[in-house]
């Protein structure tokens, strides 16, 4: 915040909603422990919360806000209809940095790509996420359910397949990797000799390949203790 010259800090939280951490005394808790006391806003809560310094330095005004408690979303909602907002989930179930697989995930993504978007931080939520020694990121699915997912983003990404096998999404794609993405594939589909197909910039490569090893795979497995840097 300082960083960036903003005088405070809005976030979307509702007093009530989550039981174990969006209670009163934890969000006070949250400003004390981040020295952060009272300049966070919580316009969804604005009206039932004690004034902020952005209140009282006139920034913002406090009947313009929201009285919104408890985990109902009916009043949040119908706002994002009246703003023509699009949500997912709006009765989400936790945060995916708060999941020690999907930290690890997003922090080794960040080491190689620092400004990350939508697809980006979807792609982290499902399948095995290996980084090849070219600096390649391979996504691949786990079952039927993520080989669809993934098959969503084969119009952005290099990807990979393997006929009624596996998918894998291919992110910054480097020549050096191409081998062993035919022998991950073969791995994860069947573990048996068989035809992969590579496909990225308007090019189709198949290739008969061999099943590489799990010694070798998990080398480049990403996970919890896989990115310590």
């Amino acid at each position: 915040m300082e960083k960036e010259h903003y005088d405070f800090i809005i976030t979307g939280e509702v007093i009530g909603q989550r039981p174990m951490s969006q209670t009163k005394d934890k969000l006070f808790l949250i400003e004390k422990e981040a020295g952060l006391k009272g300049l966070i806003v919580r316009p969804l809560s604005g009206k039932i919360l004690p004034k902020t310094i952005p209140e009282e330095k006139g920034f913002i005004k406090r009947e313009l806000m929201w009285d919104i408690s408890g985990r109902g979303r009916n009043k949040q909602i119908a706002l994002a209809k009246t703003f023509n907002i699009d949500y997912e989930q709006p009765a989400g179930g936790c945060c995916y940095l708060t999941d020690e697989h999907f930290a690890s995930r997003f922090k080794e993504e960040t080491y190689f790509q620092k400004n990350l978007n939508w697809d980006d931080l979807s792609l982290m939520t499902v399948g095995r996420h290996l980084r090849l020694p070219g600096g390649s990121k391979m996504i691949i699915a786990r079952n039927e359910s993520e080989v669809r997912f993934l098959q969503g983003f084969k119009n952005r990404f290099a990807y990979a397949k393997v006929e009624k096998g596996s998918f894998a999404i291919i992110k910054s794609l480097k020549q050096e990797d191409i081998e062993l993405i035919f022998g991950i594939m073969a791995r994860y589909s069947g573990n048996i000799t068989t035809e992969v197909d590579l496909c990225y910039d308007e090019n189709i490569i198949k290739t008969i390949a061999i099943p590489l090893s799990d010694d070798i795979i998990n080398n480049f497995k990403i996970g919890v203790s896989a990115y310590a840097g």
